[in-house]
């Protein structure tokens, strides 16, 4: 499916969401930093602060992250944080 993108929200502990989403918005250190399908693969850190997310079966969700590190590759998004807050 060309126009979603699967994330992995992962703390030390586990993996908090996994999942198909179609956006999702992040708290990049300069900036929120949007992330649609066809993204150039990058490497942000990340501020704390809030990730919107927009579920590829149209739901929203919010996770509130420590800072971190975002990845985007070929179409996976990876957030690495210390703590997440639903």
């Amino acid at each position: 499916m060309a126009n979603i993108l699967t994330l992995e929200i992962i703390t030390p502990e586990k993996i908090v969401f996994s999942g198909a989403v179609s956006s999702l918005v992040c708290p990049a250190e300069n900036g929120e930093l949007g992330i649609l399908p066809g993204h150039a693969d990058l490497l942000a850190h990340l501020r704390r602060g809030t990730v919107s997310v927009a579920e590829a079966s149209g739901s929203a969700r919010v996770f509130k992250i420590k800072s971190g590190v975002l990845e985007v590759k070929k179409g996976r998004v990876t957030v690495l944080t210390e703590s997440v807050q639903i």
